[in-house]
């Protein structure tokens, strides 16, 4: 199996950016150290779910688990981002949506063998809306370039990400071509890149 060039570059950009992060691990702000994790787990899975589907054994289970872990980690880093209630309400949306994903496992919206497109939608809407709010904060409050703000990469490079996995997997996956999918994988490699420039100004305080 020949694997496709856009994957090949999307996992490269983000083996890429895990690489500096892991470098840039002692100097890094928690949320950072976080990311750091969440993009190696993205990078191991995805390479993992390529050796699987080459000798043709059933990996969108590994999808399910993603969707779970992105949701949690993401969640998690942008809540240290805010203050107050809004990061107490981000933190507590983690379980209630760890519940909502078994409410529809169970009730038959999601299945194990199947994409996990509902719940995948979700969170992509989700991570938009907090990507969304994140990068006006930063813009907002910021008294120096917002680009040399950690804040900043994160939320450009989740929204290159999310946005996209928003709009495929909310109704366009009918009609699907593989000419959205590599622009789908184009985008995910911006987004990369993004947290790759992330750690180019991260902080050297835990906020």
């Amino acid at each position: 199996m020949i694997i496709p060039w856009d994957v090949a570059i999307s996992v490269l950009s983000s083996l890429l950016a895990a690489g500096v992060g892991i470098a840039k691990w002692h100097i890094s702000t928690r949320p950072m150290r976080l990311l750091t994790l969440f993009i190696l787990y993205s990078a191991l899975s995805t390479i993992v779910s390529i050796a699987l589907a080459t000798r043709n054994i059933q990996n969108l289970f590994l999808l399910h688990i993603y969707t779970l872990l992105a949701y949690s980690a993401l969640a998690l880093i942008f809540s240290y981002w805010h203050r107050d209630k809004l990061r107490q309400y981000i933190r507590l949306s983690i379980p209630a949506y760890v519940v909502f994903y078994l409410l529809l496992l169970r009730f038959g919206y999601e299945n194990l063998s199947m994409p996990a497109s509902f719940s995948l939608s979700v969170i992509s809407v989700l991570l938009t809306l907090v990507s969304l709010y994140t990068l006006f904060s930063v813009i907002r409050d910021s008294t120096i370039f917002s680009y040399h703000d950690e804040r900043f990469w994160v939320s450009v490079g989740t929204l290159f990400i999310f946005t996209t996995t928003a709009v495929i997997y909310s109704g366009v996956s009918s009609g699907i071509t593989i000419d959205v999918w590599i622009i789908h994988n184009i985008l995910c490699t911006t987004g990369y890149l993004c947290y790759f420039g992330g750690y180019q100004w991260t902080r050297t305080h835990t906020i």
